[in-house]
């Protein structure tokens, strides 16, 4: 609105008609309010795109050793919705692990290895990992 150069009371009342409707968050409440109070002051392209909270939402974090046993390297096992990520210990992304590529995935509480099977390349690969949970 402000790009198409919309008076600021419309930009103001739209947006208060917004806020009264929805259900949104204190903080992220007082950001719109503090963005409608400074809108006088904005020009074209001032104002900064927020990605979507969903897409930031990590769901669980696990460690994971390479291996069967915990002699094997450390990583930490990210579940995502639609892949599991692979993280060194600094961060760096070993590998991705589509949900579409897997085949199957089981884990022995006994021995507490978790096997992932999956398709790379048209070709079966195995993978092993122990865990501690």
């Amino acid at each position: 609105m402000v790009m198409m150069r919309v008076s600021r009371e419309e930009i103001h009342r739209k947006i208060r008609r917004m806020l009264a409707r929805c259900h949104i968050g204190l903080t992220m409440s007082q950001q719109v309010n503090e963005l409608i109070d400074n809108i006088s002051n904005l020009n074209g392209n001032d104002i900064d795109l927020r990605p979507v909270g969903s897409r930031l939402l990590q769901k669980q974090s696990f460690t994971v050793h390479w291996g069967t046993d915990n002699t094997g390297d450390m990583l930490f096992m990210e579940v995502w919705d639609d892949c599991l990520i692979l993280r060194s210990v600094l961060g760096e992304v070993y590998d991705r692990c589509w949900f579409e590529k897997v085949i199957n995935m089981t884990f022995s509480p006994k021995t507490r290895v978790l096997c992932l099977w999956r398709k790379v390349e048209g070709e079966t690969q195995l993978i092993k990992f122990y865990t501690k949970r």
